[in-house]
C-alpha cells in the first residue's frame, strides 16, 4: 500500500471531445485532402484508391471479421466548356460561397499546379 499513499489526489474536470464544428472541418479537410491526392494522381498517370475498414458477417460460420475495401472516390471537378477546370465543394450538403455570389470555382489548366 505503499505505492497508494505516495500518489497526490487531485481534483480536475476532464476536457470534452472536439465541438461539433471542428469535428466538421477535420472531416471536410481529410476529404480535401483525398481530393489533392487523386488530382496528383491524375496528374502523373498514376492511380490513387484510398481504402477503408469494413465489418464483414461470414455467411457460414456468422463470424464478423473487418476487412479493407477500396473507398469509392469521385473528383469534385470536371471540365468545362471553355477549356477550364470547374471545383465545387461541399460542406455536408450546403455549398460554401467562394467570393460573393459564386458556388462554383473555375480555373485555367493549362496553369494550375496541383499541390
Amino acid at each position: 500500500m505503499s505505492g497508494l499513499s505516495a500518489l497526490k489526489l487531485v481534483q480536475a474536470k476532464r476536457q470534452g471531445g472536439n465541438s461539433p464544428q471542428h469535428a466538421r472541418r477535420q472531416k471536410l479537410s481529410n476529404k480535401l485532402h483525398e481530393q489533392i491526392q487523386l488530382a496528383k494522381a491524375q496528374q502523373s498517370g498514376g492511380e490513387f484508391a484510398p481504402t477503408k475498414v469494413r465489418t464483414v458477417r461470414d455467411e457460414v460460420t456468422g463470424e464478423s471479421r473487418k476487412v479493407e475495401v477500396p473507398k469509392k472516390l469521385k473528383p469534385w471537378w470536371w471540365p468545362s466548356d471553355g477549356g477550364k477546370l470547374c471545383i465545387t465543394v461541399r460542406y455536408g450538403v450546403v455549398f460554401p460561397q467562394f467570393g460573393r455570389h459564386f458556388f462554383i470555382a473555375q480555373f485555367d489548366v493549362s496553369q494550375t499546379q496541383v499541390g
